[in-house]
C-alpha cells in the first residue's frame, strides 16, 4: 500500500499500470486484525512514520480529528499516534488515491523474469505482465511455531497466526511466550480485559 502510493505520487507509473496483489480481502487487513488482536491503542513508532506523503501528513489529519475522540491522539515517548487515528489516516489514502480499484485478492503462485517482461502468475489462474515487480512481503504468511508447541494443541495460540483465538473467560493463568512489544501488548490487553492472570 505505501509502495503504490508513493509510485503514484510521484508519477512514476500510470495508475491503469499498476497492480498490488494481495490476498487479503482489503488492503491493510493483516495490519489490523494483528493491531486488534494485541489489543494495540497506540503505535510503536511515532507519528513522522505514516503513510502519507510527508513525515507531518499523520499529524495535519489528526489536528483535524482531534474533536470527540475518546483517546488520547499522541502519547509519549516520540509522539505515537493512536491505532485509531493511524487507521482512519490509512483509510483516506487509500480512497483518495483510489488503491481499491488496484487491488487484485489473490496469492503469488510464481514469478518469472524474462528478457522483456515479468510474468506473475496468480492463484487466481491469472497471469499479470509487467516491466517490474516490487516485492513487499512483509512479515512472510506463516508464524513460527516451536517444536514443543505444534499447531493446533489444546490450549496453545500464537499471537500472529491465522484466524481468531479465543481463551476462556474461566482461565486462571495465560503464559504469554516473547519477550517482545507484542508479548508485552498481547499481555496488557489480557489483563484489561481482567481474563486469567498473564505471565510474560
Amino acid at each position: 500500500t505505501n509502495m503504490a502510493l508513493r509510485l503514484l505520487e510521484r508519477g512514476r507509473i500510470r495508475r491503469e499500470a499498476l497492480r498490488i496483489v494481495d490476498p487479503s480481502p482489503t488492503l491493510l487487513c493483516k495490519w489490523r486484525s494483528l493491531s486488534a488482536r494485541t489489543g494495540m491503542q497506540h503505535l510503536r513508532s511515532p507519528t513522522v512514520h505514516n503513510l502519507g506523503s510527508s513525515a507531518w501528513t499523520l499529524t495535519d489529519f489528526a489536528r483535524e480529528r482531534a474533536e470527540g475522540l475518546e483517546e488520547p491522539v499522541f502519547v509519549e515517548p516520540y509522539d505515537r499516534p493512536s491505532l485509531q487515528v493511524f487507521n482512519a489516516h490509512c483509510d483516506r489514502l487509500i480512497r483518495r488515491a483510489g488503491l481499491a480499484a488496484l487491488h487484485h485478492q489473490a496469492e503469488v503462485q510464481g514469478v518469472v523474469a524474462g528478457p522483456d517482461e515479468v510474468r506473475v502468475a496468480l492463484s487466481t489462474g491469472e497471469v499479470l505482465h509487467a516491466s517490474n515487480v516490487v516485492l513487499a512481503v512483509g512479515a512472510g504468511g506463516a508464524p513460527h511455531w516451536p517444536s514443543w508447541a505444534p499447531p493446533g494443541a489444546p490450549g496453545l495460540h500464537h499471537a500472529t497466526g491465522p484466524g481468531s483465538f479465543a481463551i476462556s473467560e474461566s482461565a486462571e493463568s495465560i503464559a504469554v511466550i516473547g519477550g517482545g512489544l507484542t508479548a508485552c501488548q498481547l499481555a496488557l490487553k489480557l489483563q484489561r480485559e481482567q481474563i486469567g492472570r498473564a505471565h510474560v
